[in-house]
């Protein structure tokens, strides 16, 4: 077979990644503030907390009770237009789109039903608050129903060069705000050189993968007839971004596609292996992925 097990997978990831290195993407907003020295692309930071301890700008708010909490939405969304959302995410620990909330101006359309859980939730953790992105049209086609992200994966091998293995669309469907395969979305692979999508793609849940038809299920756009928009931008970016975290040398990154280029969402120091290894076919296969597994084995038969 030309697959690898899960547990392989993650010996590899704990022998290429530093673990003093991980909070740089582990965090989001470590991730925000460093990548945003380097001029990347990504979601506008309107606001982070610390428990009850809300950053707003360069302002402290401090959270007593939900009306509190409610005037920190009010705040983040007076400023965007009528159909804008604010995406809040966990700062840490999110994994398969959990933790992950959209909130739009609707939120204060009854004052009965304002979300206690979204207030409990928050303000017993860290989360960062994001303006939401415009994806391109391209995308829309296939899902506008969420932002769709490529899911895209580099290695960085012993002369210092980052690379990309393989990369697929993770898209969400109808009714969902997160792109997540886990959440019931879908993958379908991504051609590297091209950016072409292939004919079949995947449609995931926490247990397994079944293959799907040619289409997406509430689109009805054919997979193989869209190529994403600025591929070559997202393969230049992604390995820019791994070269700036040299002692992480095994990485997923999750770039969607603005109007303008490609924007950085999160990159992923533990990532599902398993999900790029189906996508592309076997790992086996894959040139990249062989200088990885020789200098494991190499270092490993010392």
């Amino acid at each position: 077979f030309d697959f690898y097990p899960y547990s392989y997978f993650d010996r590899l990831n704990r022998f290429f990644n530093d673990d003093e290195a991980r909070p740089v993407l582990e965090n989001k907003l470590f991730t925000h503030f460093f990548y945003s020295r380097f001029n990347v692309q990504m979601p506008v930071l309107l606001a982070f907390n610390h428990r009850t301890t809300f950053v707003v700008g360069n302002v402290v708010h401090e959270v007593a009770d939900k009306d509190d909490f409610r005037k920190i939405l009010e705040l983040l969304l007076s400023g965007l237009a009528e159909n804008e959302s604010v995406f809040i995410k966990k700062m840490w620990g999110s994994y398969g789109g959990e933790d992950i909330f959209r909130v739009d101006k609707n939120i204060f359309s009854d004052n009965s039903h304002f979300p206690d859980d979204l207030y409990n939730r928050v303000i017993r953790s860290d989360f960062i608050f994001q303006e939401q992105i415009k994806q391109h049209p391209v995308l829309d086609r296939l899902n506008p129903s969420c932002v769709n992200t490529v899911r895209i994966d580099t290695f960085i091998d012993k002369s210092g060069k980052a690379e990309v293995m393989s990369a697929y669309l993770r898209l969400g469907i109808k009714g969902s705000h997160v792109d997540n395969i886990t959440a019931g979305g879908l993958a379908v692979p991504v051609d590297i050189e091209t950016g072409r999508l292939n004919k079949f793609g995947y449609l995931g849940s926490s247990e397994n993968w079944t293959i799907l038809p040619e289409e997406h299920p509430d689109t009805h756009t054919k997979f193989e007839d869209i190529t994403i928009p600025f591929f070559d931008e997202v393969k230049h970016l992604v390995c820019r971004m791994a070269a700036l975290v040299p002692e992480l040398r095994l990485l997923g990154w999750d770039i969607a596609i603005g109007e303008s280029g490609p924007v950085f969402i999160e990159g992923n120091t533990f990532y599902d292996m398993s999900g790029v290894d189906l996508n592309y076919g076997g790992y086996r296969k894959n040139p990249v992925f062989k200088k990885a597994i020789e200098e494991y084995k190499g270092i490993k038969t010392k």
